[in-house]
């Protein structure tokens, strides 16, 4: 069977492949790791940015409770001077901006005083009546949901008990605007392209860092409010914000108030990122390769430009030429080559050896020529010198008769 030659710089670029492609491969998968792991860093940063969102938000609520339980406190509510206390809530209500209104509420929710409305004017009544009742239930703080007022204003209610000996008389109650808990988005320096909402309790959007005027009161986006229902308090993972755009969203929702902040990162903003990750390791990868290649290349170059010197060699032992032997590093092609240079000095030896047995012979076929030769006119002279008597004799007789 004919075996199919394969030049030797062939056979070393195969050898090459063979060492570099399972560690490409490895490489491969090794990027793709990293792109993973990259979109799991941001998911893990959007968790960690929206837990401590809520916690600012809740912060924050807690801010608007504490300062109710100081009012709620006051001495003029245990002497029964309504119109005083009144005055103290609209003082208050001056120095807190991010309060809507202060209302003053007995436990049948009628509204004594509500720090927007004048003192006496008609009131209206409750609002988000279920925090009211919590509050009545429990005898604790409660926050109540996003909710509409009278004045088509939206604020979040937050109410605390007004207890006098032992018994509750008063429900007294912030409404904190949506706008507080955008300024808490801001104070967090988020990216602009990134998307952080805050939902209450029901699911209502309580504040949003984009177009927060046109969304505040409305609910999750689909994708979202699936994301939260099945990911329990916290979660991450891909969907579609309300402008359309896919997104990884990251939320946590507060073990206190049961608020939630949701981070959206826009998908092209990762992407990109793992992208330029991708292709500045991938780009060394394809480099190393590169470079790997063009080393077996010169060692392949090296290889076989002295076994060709070899081969040339080789064919000129064959001719009886001068031997002009490679100059190497390689042991073994160097081992070769003395084997080359020791085969033709052997040769020349025998040759040498062969020509002067060769001449040696012919100096003894000469000499054995030249002895016959002398043999051969002896032999003659020695026969004309026998035939001469003999004439002689015969003649002697004729002359007698």
């Amino acid at each position: 069977m004919r075996v199919r030659r394969v030049a030797l710089r062939t056979r070393l670029l195969y050898l090459a492949a063979a060492a570099i492609l399972p560690l490409a491969l490895m490489s491969g998968v090794s990027l793709l790791a990293l792109v993973y792991q990259q979109r799991q860093q941001f998911e893990r940063a959007g968790i960690e940015l929206a837990r401590a969102l809520a916690t600012a938000v809740d912060a924050e609520l807690q801010r608007s409770i504490g300062l109710l339980q100081v009012l709620a406190s006051g001495p003029s509510l245990d002497r029964g001077e309504i119109q005083r206390f009144y005055e103290v809530t609209r003082r208050v209500l001056q120095n807190n901006p991010s309060w809507l209104t202060v209302i003053l509420a007995d436990p049948q929710g009628r509204e004594i005083t509500n720090a927007r409305f004048g003192f006496g004017e008609p009131l209206p009544p409750i609002m988000e009546r279920e925090s009211f009742e919590r509050v009545l239930r429990t005898g604790e703080p409660a926050i109540g949901y996003l909710v509409r007022g009278p004045g088509t204003q939206l604020a979040v209610p937050v109410r605390v008990p007004v207890i006098r000996g032992g018994e509750l008389r008063y429900v007294l109650t912030a409404a904190v605007k949506p706008d507080d808990f955008v300024e808490i988005i801001n104070r967090q320096r988020v990216p602009s392209d990134w998307v952080v909402s805050v939902f209450d309790l029901n699911g209502m959007r309580v504040a949003r860092s984009r177009q927060h005027r046109e969304y505040v009161g409305t609910g999750p986006a689909p994708s979202l409010a699936e994301l939260m229902r099945k990911g329990g308090n916290e979660g991450a993972g891909i969907t579609q914000v309300l402008e359309g755009e896919a997104a990884y969203t990251a939320y946590s929702r507060s073990h206190e108030t049961g608020w939630t902040v949701a981070i959206g990162i826009p998908r092209a903003y990762v992407d990109v990122v793992a992208l330029r990750s991708l292709i500045v390791y991938g780009g060394g990868l394809l480099i190393s390769i590169a470079l790997a290649i063009l080393a077996a290349l010169i060692v392949g170059r090296g290889i076989a430009r002295p076994m060709a010197e070899l081969g040339a060699a080789a064919r000129a032992l064959g001719r009886r030429e001068r031997l002009e032997l490679p100059h190497t590093p390689i042991g073994e092609i160097r081992q070769v080559a003395d084997s080359l240079a020791v085969a033709a000095d052997e040769r020349a030896r025998g040759e040498a050896e062969r020509e002067q047995l060769l001449e040696r012979e012919q100096q003894a076929r000469a000499i054995a020529e030249a002895a016959n030769r002398s043999k051969d006119e002896f032999l003659a002279m020695l026969g004309h010198e026998l035939r001469n008597p003999l004439r002689t004799r015969r003649r002697a007789p004729m002359r007698a008769r």
